[in-house]
């Protein structure tokens, strides 16, 4: 039975001469591993259409093989302000190795999916400082796999803003504007966030993307 979704490319690895295997974020089964075959060969070349980030529709022969035969696949979306900018790029890039490392293979999860939409969206329009739209994500996404922070143990002066976080379609500009009052805060709840992630779902600096931001100096200069 072939399938056809929207999907989100997270990482692609070569494969022998030509082809591509990919994992995908796909709107209706979640993350799945595919096969480009011949992907980098001559005029049927899509490497430029399947780089990760990029939004693609695509059709795949849905099989009982943990690594799925393409038949079809199209360019829905490329981002190609957030790549002019590096800060930008090496966000996206620990978004979606976050997304990879932490998603489990065909457990749907179409919150999560449009959630990453909106980010992405948000990033390549710069609709707000990078952190703040990364930290907006970080809060997001436990909470679309159920382990959303509980502030009611924290200090009162982050109660508030965390809620705020927590909040589903809240308004990015909105939370910019309040927690740039304190550049102070935003690294409290980056911190708060981080310690929360690490006991309950992984340790981001495990992300190797994660420790990219790091080394380049981009969460200093963003903070």
């Amino acid at each position: 039975m072939y399938i056809s979704t929207d999907a989100i490319i997270l990482k692609n690895t070569p494969y022998k001469e030509s082809s591509v295997i990919s994992r995908l974020f796909t709107y209706d089964n979640g993350k799945v591993s595919v096969i480009f075959k011949g992907a980098k060969k001559g005029k049927n070349n899509i490497s430029a259409i399947i780089e990760p980030s990029n939004i693609i529709n695509i059709t795949y022969y849905n099989n009982n093989s943990g690594l799925k035969n393409v038949k079809e696949v199209h360019l829905i979306h490329a981002y190609s302000n957030t790549r002019k900018i590096l800060d930008n790029y090496y966000y996206v890039m620990a978004i979606i190795a976050l997304i990879d490392k932490v998603c489990q293979e065909n457990h749907l999860e179409k919150e999560l999916f449009n959630l990453l939409l909106k980010v992405l969206e948000d990033i390549n329009n710069q609709k707000a400082r990078i952190d703040i739209i990364f930290l907006y994500f970080l809060f997001q996404f436990n909470k679309s796999l159920g382990f959303q922070l509980d502030p009611s143990h924290l200090d009162s002066n982050l109660v508030h803003y965390i809620q705020i976080l927590n909040q589903t379609n809240q308004d990015i500009l909105k939370i910019e504007t309040l927690l740039l009052e304190n550049i102070e805060l935003v690294k409290n709840i980056k911190m708060v966030i981080y310690k929360h992630m690490k006991s309950c779902l992984i340790d981001l600096n495990d992300i190797h993307a994660i420790r990219t931001l790091r080394n380049y100096g981009i969460s200093s200069r963003s903070n």
